[in-house]
């Protein structure tokens, strides 16, 4: 398998096993606007590790695929 041909495959791998295991976060629209923004810092459609802190201590943490979708609807 050429290179771009594995990165779709497991692109497309990860898509479906996120799939499975769905996660709803309410947030504020400020709130969404300052997450976009952070992410934007960097390369949003890289993988990200994400820290979540409260008051200065890390409370918790997450690796994210680096496939981001903005908007309100969906398209297949």
């Amino acid at each position: 398998m050429e290179r771009d041909e594995e990165s779709r495959e497991l692109s497309r791998r990860v898509k479906e096993e996120a799939g499975r295991q769905p996660v709803a976060i309410e947030v504020t629209e400020e709130q969404l606007e300052a997450l976009r923004s952070l992410w934007d810092s960097g390369d949003p459609t890289r993988a990200a590790h994400i820290t979540f802190t409260v008051k200065d201590r890390t409370v918790g943490e997450m690796a994210v695929a680096g496939y981001r979708y903005r908007g309100d609807t969906c398209c297949a």
